[in-house]
């Protein structure tokens, strides 16, 4: 078989370029992983280290101890990080049946439409959309007459089912 003819062979230049990015592409693969497994670990000690911390404290409540001696006692675990306080200011409670006396204002620029396109064959914008658009007089007459065929019709299938009753 002639190998400029096969799709697979090495005349196949895509084929040519995922071989070459290969290894790269595995070396790549590999290292997220490892990343992935040294994360995994890591998290796994630190729960670890929070439930023997948690341990020693129930052990420590049993003997006697409290825990700010517990705490104390055990001067290698960091801090945790002062968080700042946050003071939000509390929404007026509103009762039931308010009235509203000014609406809201809005802070917001509307946005300008677009000038007329400057192209000739523009459409124009004063077009109606079909659902509201105003029905011809030969399309009225057709509804009327197809109303009042329907309502015949009901009339004499209710008339039928009375008539077999």
């Amino acid at each position: 078989m002639d190998s400029t003819l096969s799709c697979h062979g090495p005349a196949d230049p895509v084929r040519r370029v995922e071989q070459a990015l290969q290894p790269g592409i595995a070396a790549t693969a590999k290292r997220a992983r490892n990343e992935a497994r040294a994360t995994a670990k890591q998290i796994r000690a630190d729960n670890e280290a929070k439930r023997a911390a948690a341990a020693e404290r129930k052990r420590a409540n049993k003997a006697g101890e409290t825990q700010v001696e517990a705490k104390a006692a055990e001067p290698d675990e960091p801090e945790p990080e002062a968080k700042p306080e946050l003071n939000f200011a509390t929404a007026p409670t509103l009762r039931l049946h308010d009235i509203v006396v000014e609406p809201p204002t809005l802070s917001l620029k509307r946005k300008v439409p677009n000038s007329e396109p400057s192209f000739a064959l523009s459409a124009p914008t004063d077009r109606v959309p079909a659902s509201r658009a105003p029905i011809g007089l030969a399309q009225q007459e057709a509804m009327k007459a197809e109303r009042e065929g329907a309502i015949r019709r009901y009339r004499e299938m209710k008339a039928a089912k009375l008539a077999a009753a």
